[in-house]
């Protein structure tokens, strides 16, 4: 049976997008288990703040958020900052620290990075690469993903991203394989079964919607949504 260790890090007490991403993807592969025979695990790492205070609540904010019984939770204990600082020089710390994920078949980080486990084949999430082609709009901490993920690219087997958009992206300015980058576009967190008890657009709600927006929605618009 083939083992699969999702990284949960972005799952935080306030969900992000790509904290609902891994949320979502979790949950719904969870479901898959029996049915596609192979054993799923959730992988943590910890801030450096709550690492540095030993503050494991991180755990029960998980736990609530995935709403699963009996999953396992393998916590690496390293934050991100520091696997990857460690990353740039050989050391026994990260294969070893690599033993707390229960030696997986494969490891997928979800959030533009993946640890370099040694016995695992290894999965990448690039959502976009904003931070490079816009990195005049994004603060210090997102700045730094540049370097980070052309670190890990040294040793990830295959590049998940959402859109042939942000594949030529990474083509152009990561220098990946085109043949090593696997486009899976983002499904609805909504289900057709429950969408309508989801989303409560009464006639009254669309109509007060359509008036207070100085729009003509006959004419083609674009949606976007981010967290800026």
């Amino acid at each position: 049976m083939i083992k699969i260790a999702v990284d949960a890090t972005p799952i935080r007490h306030r969900l992000s997008g790509i904290g609902m991403y891994a949320l979502n993807l979790i949950q719904a592969l969870h479901k898959l288990q029996g049915q596609e025979d192979f054993q799923l695990s959730v992988a943590y790492q910890p801030s450096v703040r709550k690492w540095l205070s030993r503050d494991w609540s991180f755990l029960e904010v998980l736990t609530r958020h995935l709403e699963i019984k009996n999953i396992e939770i393998k916590t690496i204990p390293l934050p991100v900052t520091i696997s990857s600082l460690l990353a740039t020089l050989p050391n026994p710390i990260l294969p070893y620290c690599e033993q707390y994920l229960g030696n997986p078949d494969i490891v997928h980080g979800t959030d533009h990075v993946v640890y370099p486990c040694q016995k695992s084949l290894r999965v990448m999430t690039i959502h976009d690469l904003t931070f490079i082609k816009y990195p005049q709009y994004v603060n210090s901490i997102v700045k730094s993903y540049t370097a980070r993920v052309k670190q890990c690219l040294r040793w990830t087997d295959l590049v998940i991203t959402v859109s042939q958009s942000t594949k030529q992206d990474i083509v152009n300015y990561l220098r990946v394989n085109p043949d090593n980058i696997q486009v899976i576009p983002q499904a609805s967190r909504y289900s057709t079964l429950d969408l309508a008890n989801t989303l409560d657009l009464t006639n009254t709600k669309v109509e007060s919607l359509l008036t207070s927006v100085n729009y003509d929605f006959a004419q083609p618009y674009i949606l976007f949504v981010s967290t800026l």
